[in-house]
């Protein structure tokens, strides 16, 4: 039968194991859920929001969308009227040479309709680096019940300018106005038809030679008769390059001219 301070040293040892494995598996969970912060240390920073979006406490704080904390708390500040939600955020200490004093953070939504996380941008960041309990500026993105809101107007202008559009239609087609009767009105249908005869019927007459205007284009005389005016007239122009005729003498002769010419000087000595 084993002694009482075997019994007591076996109890001991039981104890250590129990020890050792409850710190194993309590370094596991934080291992497997990538908060090592037990290792590395936490941070803490704060940011100011006019709206927490359905920001919940634990959820993600993401730099350039890759997780390095939590937020911790959110609680209202009544002396900041602008920017009452503030948020409280614990960063794994490993990720501080990204963070600068003037990197931003916003809310973002995952998808559509997912979870609110904070996000944090450091690409155009220049600042001296961040330290402990830091408030870091804002960047107030539209969240999806925003939209809805501010598309609302949109949508009733919207809606009434269909409204007016269907009231006008309807007008149309039930022959109102001066448009809904010529839209519906047969007369003019009846009308237009009849003068589209009676030009059709006009060409046929042209065409046939019919009337003055269809003898002007179907009867060869006229052609006949220009054609012998433009030959006399080509002839006579032909006599009067030649010299011949009175017109072409007085303008070949050079006896005229001299003539001409000694009747202007006498004149001018007179």
């Amino acid at each position: 039968m084993p002694s009482q301070q075997e019994v007591q040293w076996s109890q001991l040892k039981v104890g250590v194991l129990v020890i050792v494995a409850l710190s194993a598996l309590t370094a596991l969970i934080f291992l497997i859920s990538g908060n090592s912060g037990f290792v590395s240390g936490k941070l803490t920073i704060r940011s100011y929001f006019e709206n927490s979006a359905g920001l919940k406490v634990g959820a993600p704080v993401n730099l350039e969308g890759v997780a390095i904390g939590n937020v911790k708390s959110i609680h209202i500040v009544p002396d900041r009227k602008l920017t009452p939600v503030e948020v409280i955020m614990k960063i794994n200490k490993r990720f501080m040479p990204a963070l600068h004093a003037d990197s931003k953070t916003s809310l973002e939504t995952v998808g559509v309709l997912g979870d609110t996380v904070v996000d944090i941008n450091s690409k155009t960041a220049t600042g001296p680096q961040v330290t402990e309990n830091a408030e870091l500026p804002t960047t107030e993105t539209p969240n999806l019940s925003d939209v809805i809101k501010s598309s609302q107007g949109t949508i009733e202008q919207l809606n009434t300018i269909l409204a007016k559009v269907n009231t006008i239609i309807d007008a149309l087609n039930s022959g109102k106005g001066s448009i809904g009767q010529l839209i519906n009105d047969p007369t003019l249908y009846k009308k237009a038809v009849l003068t589209l005869n009676q030009l059709q019927a006009l060409v046929d007459d042209v065409s046939n030679g019919k009337g003055s205007i269809g003898k002007l284009f179907a009867d060869d005389t006229l052609y006949n008769r220009a054609n012998s005016a433009v030959e006399n007239l080509q002839h006579i122009t032909s006599d009067i390059d030649n010299g011949k005729g009175s017109i072409g003498k007085l303008l070949k002769d050079e006896a005229v001219y001299n003539d001409l010419r000694q009747s202007t000087q006498n004149l001018n000595r007179f």
